[in-house]
This record gives structure tokens, sequence and C-alpha cells, in this order.
């Protein structure tokens, strides 16, 4: 062992820490005598005697920081305090020896007042020292007691042990010390997880924004309806209401659901399906299912047509009590709830059921986590209601317009929270409430697994969740079916969410045009609105096929290939993510030529020579103050 690491070892001994606390309590007591009594009351040989005494003092503290520069280097000279303590001592010897060497009438002696500030200042370090030495014992003292109650969090429990590892190692050692002190700060910053990727085309996005707004001496009005960019919009058949359950299509339900013993009857019994629907629903475990076949064939009913069967399928009317009607008029009310959008609706509310019961079921979550019915079921809900009452528009067009739900929700995962409050707004009415036989420690697993899941589709959220399951599933102590079943549950759900590539490409492609018919035209108002216009919504920047490589390098692959780690039979999954990025690869320079056109149609309409239409989002405002 060297000589520094010995004066480092007896820097942080018991010794060390009980003389510095005399030393403490001597001079504290010393400036305070000092201080509070008048100089004249003082014999001049009581006052040198003083004086002596503080500069002894302050010899030793001077040597205890020299002590300290030795043993740790430049390491120690990091710490802020630390040099406020090396400049009050400082400044305090040379008003001491000041003191004593300058006779009583020089000039100088009214200046030497201001040492009393310093004297001060030196106890506040003092005081702080003390305090660290406080701390360190008790942790200590705690560490040796074995019948003390730690209650220190884990996090705290870490950083003590990387501190106790840093003060340990040797000082001569010092790149190691300095990365474990990026460590301990990068715990304690709380930042741990967060990924900062600069996307370059926001800058290009900007500038056009810029020149755009220039261009026009200021921000515009709308002049696109929301329904009006797509003839698609008006093809869902939303809204049909059937004689006895509202928001199901008139013929769809059968009388037999209001029997009691709707649980155990066969489904044709219970719902209304052709040939094809019911073909569709046989393929609901493999990818040749179609979720937009089966709406087709059930006149716009697709999501209580996957719902209903799943559960049907699975007995979860018989085994957790719930009433067939109530269930039916429960998804019956959200799918009606979901607007007539381009993408956040009831058919993509019906995608992810499917999906979510494809990778639990067929991928082997069920298996892995040990999921009980009650979970599996509330999984299928929470898929069901996940988008319910989407307005069309992100969360950052909602806060950056002031929306209602924004400041409901303190603009936080706002439209996530949303969804979540109001399908249990929903349920609080005795007429949807299809868990009401639940007992209360059931209904509470119950809404936990809801909220877990549908908070999680938060996209701001992704990158710093997908950061803690990395590590977690690279920890020996991995384990899904115990305690990270809930982070396993979520992630699972969340990559559900944004599943299109996993799917065949002609389904990816299908959505991928919904989801940018909706994209442009939240974007179409942020540009009439005199907003920036957010990532991957200018119609005349976005290449769609180049963004969905990027969304499948940087988003899907990365995700998909730590869960496929989890659960290996997704592998048909991850071979589609692989092919299609490959299909949209080709097909850039197609896009590219539809992004040049939409420039030259915006350069038209900002000549005159395209007719304004009506603002979609001051619709959609007006259509949520008339639902209030």
């Amino acid at each position: 062992m060297g000589m520094r690491q010995r004066v480092a070892l007896l820097l942080s001994s018991k010794i060390y820490d009980i003389s510095m606390i005399i030393l403490i309590v001597v001079y504290t007591a010393l400036v305070l005598v000092q201080f509070g009594v008048d100089e004249q009351d003082f014999y001049d040989g009581v006052k040198d005697k003083l004086f002596i005494s503080e500069l002894v003092l302050l010899g030793i503290f001077t040597v205890e920081i020299c002590f300290h520069i030795f043993a740790y280097g430049v390491l120690y000279l990091k710490d802020f305090w630390t040099l406020a303590d090396i400049f009050i001592i400082i400044f305090c010897l040379v008003f001491v020896l000041l003191d004593l060497l300058l006779d009583q009438g020089t000039n100088i002696r009214g200046f030497l007042k201001v040492r009393g500030v310093f004297r001060l200042l030196r106890i506040f370090i003092l005081v702080r020292k003390l305090n660290a030495v406080r701390i360190r014992r008790e942790i200590i003292k705690k560490k040796t007691m074995n019948e003390s109650l730690d209650l220190r969090a884990p996090l705290e429990i870490v950083l003590d042990m990387l501190c106790e590892l840093r003060d340990r190692i040797d000082v001569s050692e010092r790149k190691i010390i300095g990365n474990l002190n990026y460590c301990i700060q990068q715990i304690q910053s709380n930042k741990l997880y967060e990924a900062d990727l600069d996307f370059a085309e926001n800058q290009q996005t900007d500038q056009i924004n810029k020149a755009s707004k220039q261009s026009e001496g200021g921000p515009r009005r709308s002049s696109f309806a929301n329904k009006d960019v797509v003839s698609w919009y008006n093809n869902f058949s939303s809204g049909f209401k059937s004689k006895r359950v509202s928001g199901a299509s008139p013929g769809l339900i059968r009388d037999s659901i209001f029997t009691d013993q709707a649980a155990e009857q066969p489904l044709e019994d219970l719902i209304n399906l052709n040939d094809e629907a019911k073909r569709q629903l046989s393929l609901i475990e493999t990818h040749d299912f179609s979720v937009f076949e089966l709406g087709d064939q059930t006149k716009g009913n697709e999501l209580i047509s996957i719902s209903s069967f799943l559960f049907h399928k699975h007995r979860f009317f018989t085994k957790l009590g719930i009433p067939v009607e109530t269930f039916i008029s429960f998804i019956a009310k959200i799918q009606s709830g979901y607007k007539d959008i381009a993408y956040h609706n009831k058919t993509h509310a019906a995608d992810v059921c499917q999906t979510v019961y494809y990778f639990t079921n067929k991928g082997g979550f069920y298996e892995k986590a040990c999921l009980d019915d009650l979970e599996f079921s509330s999984m299928l809900l929470a898929a069901c209601c996940h988008d319910f009452e989407h307005p069309g528009f992100n969360n950052l067009f909602l806060i950056e317009t002031g929306n209602e739900l924004a400041l409901r929700y303190n603009d936080v995962s706002v439209l996530e929270s949303h969804h979540v409050a109001s399908s249990f707004s929903l349920i609080s009415n005795d007429k949807y409430n299809l868990v009401k036989k639940y007992d209360k420690d059931d209904f509470k697993r119950f809404r936990k697994i809801m909220i877990g899941c549908i908070l999680d589709t938060d996209m701001s959220k992704h990158f710093a969740e997908q950061s803690k399951f990395k590590s977690r599933v690279a920890s020996w102590d991995f384990e899904p079916s115990k305690n990270d079943k809930e982070i396993t549950m979520n992630i699972l759900f969340h990559l559900s969410d944004i599943s299109n590539p996993t799917k065949k490409f002609e389904i990816f492609k299908k959505w991928t045009d919904l989801l940018f018919i909706e994209f442009f035209v939240q974007g179409d108002q942020e540009r009439d609105l005199g907003l920036p216009i957010s990532y991957l919504m200018d119609r005349t920047t976005v290449n769609i096929a180049k963004s969905q490589v990027g969304f499948i390098d940087v988003i899907i692959y990365p995700a998909y290939e730590i869960l496929f780690q989890v659960l290996p039979q997704i592998e048909a999954s991850v071979i589609n993510i692989r092919e299609n990025k490959q299909r949209w690869q080709n097909l850039i320079d197609e896009y590219e030529l539809v992004t040049e056109a939409e420039k030259r149609k915006l350069v038209s309409k900002q000549s005159g020579t395209i007719s304004n239409r009506s603002n979609s989002y001051m619709s959609f405002k007006q259509e949520d103050e008339e639902e209030v």
C-alpha cells in the first residue's frame, strides 16, 4: 500500500472524524468569543494568546487540506465547497498574521474588522463538514448493526456503494475514480434513461415555417376540414344504433345476449357473423389476419366482433363473471366513441387488440409471464380502450393550442390520460360496468393494468422505458413472471400499438398511408395557425418511405430485438420487420415525387389558385365544446 493510499485511509478513519469534531468545536468556540466580545475588553497578553490559538488551529486545518490534496489530487479540488474552504482559510491566516504583526495605530487595522465575516463563513464550512461526518457515521452504523432497519431507497444504496467503492480505490487510479464520479453524477441527475435524438429534419422544417410566415405576412386561419381531406373518412359506419345496444350496427347483436345463459352459448348465437368474418377470426393467431377485411365483413363492427370472439373463446364471461350483455354494451359504446379519423379509430383499436392477443398467446407471453385470466382479459380491454375519443391530433398540438384536455391533464400524457379516464368514467355507469362482480382486490388489479398499459403508449416515454426494459432483460435476475411482469406487460402492449412494421407489407403500407393522412392534416393546421410544424407532419418535406425506414431503424427494430430475447416465438414478426424495411427502401424515389408534388400544391395554394376550405381544428374544437 502506497503512502497516498495510507493517507486516504487515515482521512476516512474514525480517529480522523473524532479529531475533526473536537477541532471544529474548539475553533467555533474561539471565534464566537472573539466575535462576541469587544477587543478593548481583552488584555494584550490574552488577546495575543487568542490570536496564536486561532493561528494554530488554522494551521492544522491547512495541513488537513494539504493531506487531502496529497491523497486525492485534483479530484479533491473539483468540489466548490472545498475551494471555498481553502479560500476562507487563507484569508483568515492573513488576517491573524496582520493582527499579530501590525501596530494598533496602523490605518489598515480598520480593514481587519472584516475578518469576522470570514470567521463566520469558516464556521459555516465546518458545520457542513461536521454534518458530512455525521452522515457517514450513520451509514456505517446501519451497515454494522444487523438489527437496524435500512429504510433507504435502492437508488440511495447504489449511490452509497459507488461512493464507498470510489473511496477504496487507489487514488493514483484517477481515470477509474473519475468514471465513478461520472456514474454517481448521472444517477443523481435523475436523467439516466433519457435519450437526446437530434432529428436533422427539424431545422429544415423550422426554416420552411419561418419562410412561409414571412411570405404570408403572419399566420392564417386553416383552410382544411379534417373530414374533407379524403373521402375515406366517410366510409366508417360508426354511430349506428340498434334497438337495444347503442353503438352496434342493426342486425349484429342477437337477442340471446340478454338471456342468463348467454355466456354458455356459441358465439354465433350472440353475434351475427357471415362466413368471411368467421374465416378472418379463425386467422387471428396468424399474420394472414386482416382487420380491414373483418371491418368490411362486419359493417364497421370490427372492435365488437374481435373482442367478443376472444372473450368467448377463452370463456372470460364465465370465469370472471362478466355479463355478456354488459360487455357488448360497453364495447359498443367504446366503439362508437372512436371518431371518424384516418388512423386513431376503432379499426386501429381492433388491430391492437388482435396484436396484443397474438403476442400474448402465439408469442408465448401468456406462459412466460404466468398470466391469469384477469390479467389477460385486462390487456385485451386496454387495447380496445387505448385510443378512446382520440381527436386526430397529438399531445403536442393540444398543448400548443391550449386545448381543454391539455389544461386538464397538465400537459403530461394528455391523450393517454384522457383515454383511461374516459373509459373508467364509462365503467362507473352501471349499464356499462362489465367488472361489477370483481371484488376490491381484483378491481384494483384490473385498473392498474389498464392504466399502466394505456399510459405506456405515450411515445415520449419510448426511449426511457426501452432503456429500463433492456437493462432488466440483461440482468441475471430478470423474471417476467414475477418482479418484471408489469414492465414486460407494458412494453409488449406499447409495441403492439406500434406493430404495423411486423405485419405483411400490404397491411403495413395501408396503415402507413392512413397514419400520414392524419399527420398531414395536423401539419396543415399547424402551418395555418402559425405554429411550428411537428416532426413528420409537413407534407411538403416528408418522404413517407424514407420516414418508415428511419422508424424501423431507430424505433422498431431495436425494441423488437429486445422483446425477441424474451419471446423467441415472435421470430416471424422480426423477419417481417427486416423485409418491410427493404420494401420501403425500394419506394423512396417514388415517394420523393409525391413530396415534390405536395410542394407545388402548396405554392399554388399560397398564390391563391386553390380555394379555401374550413378549418378542421376549429371544427374539432367546436365539436368538443358541443359534447361538453
